[in-house]
C-alpha cells in the first residue's frame, strides 16, 4: 500500500490518477475496493445505455434540457467557475446570471465569468437539440461565450514547440508517481 504524502492548499491528501491503494486508515473514509469497482462498472454501464439511448434519439428534447437545466444549472457554473477560483455560492451565481448584477464583496469577473458560461451553455443547450455533429466553428463560438473578451476567446491556442515529441503514458505515470512520494 503507497501512503499519500501530499496535501492540497485545503489540507486535504491529494491522490493521484494512478490506480494506487492508498492508507486510509485513522480517517473517516472507508472503501472497500471491489464493493468500489463493482458500483462504479454499474454506474458506468448506466451511463453508457443511458448515451446510447439519447444518441439513437437524435437530439436533447427541449423537455429533457429544462429539466436538466432546472436542477442543475447554478450549480453547475457556481462549481465550475470555482475551479477557476470564483468565490460566488450557488444563490450568487444565479443572481448574477438572472439578474447580470455583480455581487458586492466578490470580484466583479466571478459574476461576468458566471453569466459567460450561463450562454455558452444556453448556446450548448441549441446545439444539442440538433442532430447534426457539432464542428470546429461551433467549438470556437462556445469557447468565445466562455472565456467573453479575454485574449485568444474563440481561437485554439498555439503554442510555440507543441510539435515535439509527446511523452508516452509509461514516462507521465512515473513523473506522477515520483512527485507524489510513491514508489514507481
Amino acid at each position: 500500500m503507497v501512503a499519500c504524502n501530499r496535501t492540497g492548499r485545503s489540507g486535504i491528501p491529494v491522490s493521484s490518477a494512478i490506480a494506487m491503494d492508498v492508507d486510509i486508515t485513522g480517517s473517516p473514509y472507508l472503501f472497500d475496493v471491489a464493493a468500489g469497482q463493482a458500483a462504479v462498472g454499474a454506474a458506468l454501464r448506466d451511463l453508457e445505455q443511458r448515451v446510447e439511448l439519447l444518441r439513437a434519439q437524435g437530439g436533447l428534447t427541449a423537455e429533457t434540457l429544462r429539466d436538466y437545466y432546472g436542477r442543475t444549472r447554478f450549480e453547475q457554473i457556481a462549481e465550475s467557475n470555482a475551479l477557476e477560483g470564483s468565490t460566488l455560492n450557488v444563490g450568487e451565481t444565479k443572481l448574477a446570471v438572472l439578474k447580470g448584477m455583480t455581487i458586492t464583496g466578490h470580484d466583479p469577473g466571478f459574476s461576468r465569468d458566471a453569466q459567460d458560461l450561463a450562454r455558452a451553455l444556453d448556446e450548448l443547450a441549441v446545439m444539442a437539440r440538433e442532430s447534426v455533429p457539432v464542428d470546429v466553428i461551433q467549438v470556437k463560438r462556445l469557447h468565445e461565450l466562455i472565456l467573453g473578451t479575454r485574449r485568444g476567446s474563440g481561437e485554439f491556442r498555439s503554442v510555440p514547440g507543441s510539435s515535439a515529441p509527446r511523452k508516452s503514458q509509461f514516462a507521465v505515470r512515473g513523473t506522477l508517481r515520483r512527485a507524489l512520494g510513491a514508489k514507481s
